[in-house]
């Protein structure tokens, strides 16, 4: 477990209205009051159902007891209806409310949190939940760890390892290979698995957030990476 403590959460999906978030509000309660003060609340995308503007408010009303303290990552629904469509709208909605909860990237407590936006390319209005990590990307990665010297967190909501067409992270294989030795683990969301730790990649920890907010199994300490 790393020390300070990360809280890593994906895939609230919130909607417009605040009695359909009763159980993402409960659990964020719970976060609140058990994470100490020198921890940091990562959310690794798909924080809204399809990036509307009544959504982003209760999401902004969710999240506001950790701003400045909170790391957020978009996801593709973040950016469109259904999550397939990419809507320029939903990410001025979702850069808004970042700015308004005084997000983080970069420096904080100990860490570089490097945060990707792995969504599909922004000239793209329909490309299925599918993400891409592109040679600047990449390029900005080896650029962060020549320049500082903390543990590097690098915060993206596609799974890197997964192989579905529909949910595919283009560029994946070439992301693994830049990261390994300059990262200390990638924390990502989308598929909604349980694994916390994937062993199979035994140089890089690739830490998938402990399953979608929403199920009735979630625990907090399933949640720190």
């Amino acid at each position: 477990m790393l020390s300070p403590p990360i809280c890593h959460i994906s895939d609230t999906h919130i909607k417009g209205r605040a009695w359909d978030n009763a159980d993402v509000e409960q659990k964020l309660m719970l976060i609140r009051s058990k994470l100490p003060d020198n921890g940091t609340l990562v959310c690794t995308g798909d924080l809204v159902q399809g990036g509307k503007r009544r959504q982003f408010a209760q999401m902004y009303e969710l999240f506001k007891p950790f701003a400045g303290n909170l790391v957020l990552a978009p996801g593709n629904h973040d950016y469109g209806s259904f999550g397939i469509f990419n809507s320029f709208i939903s990410r001025w909605r979702w850069g808004r409310v970042c700015s308004k909860l005084n997000t983080i990237s970069g420096e904080h407590r100990g860490y570089y949190f490097e945060v990707l936006d792995t969504c599909f390319a922004w000239w793209s209005l329909f490309k299925l939940a599918r993400g891409r990590v592109t040679k600047w990307m990449r390029n900005n990665i080896k650029k962060t760890r020549e320049n500082t010297k903390l543990p590097i967190l690098i915060c993206m909501h596609h799974d890197p390892k997964n192989e579905k067409p529909e949910l595919l992270l283009e560029g994946a294989d070439e992301f693994n290979e830049v990261v390994q030795g300059r990262a200390l683990a990638v924390l990502y969301g989308h598929s909604h698995r349980k694994a916390i730790l994937n062993a199979e990649h035994p140089y890089l920890p690739l830490y998938h957030s402990a399953d979608n907010l929403r199920d009735n199994d979630w625990r907090y300490e399933d949640s720190l990476v």
